[in-house]
């Protein structure tokens, strides 16, 4: 086995292992918070001071780190991966601004 293909193995086990275990009804519950979320997201990244949606994150994480997850995903699942970065990520800029 090659370097590369025991990395992605180890990084593979590592995830899936990391991974809890989700019944269908959490499955649901989470998949409607995640999409309450994102668009909550979407809605406010540029109408709101960078700070207090980096706060929103934090408290998430510290709260429910599986709600700050499912958000994650779902904002990742809304992306084309065929469309440029430079718009979506132009908002960046404004974090050197605010700080």
């Amino acid at each position: 086995m090659t370097a590369t293909r025991q990395t992605f193995t180890s990084q593979y086990r590592d995830e899936t292992a990391a991974c809890p275990h989700i019944t269908p009804a959490d499955a649901s519950r989470w998949a409607d918070q995640a999409i309450y979320d994102a668009q909550d997201l979407i809605a406010d990244i540029r109408d709101l001071d960078p700070r207090q949606i980096v706060g929103r994150l934090v408290l998430w994480g510290q709260h429910s780190p599986a709600r700050l997850v499912v958000a994650t995903i779902a904002l990742a699942a809304m992306c084309d991966p065929h469309r440029g970065t430079g718009d979506a990520l132009a908002w960046l800029n404004t974090l050197a601004v605010a700080a």
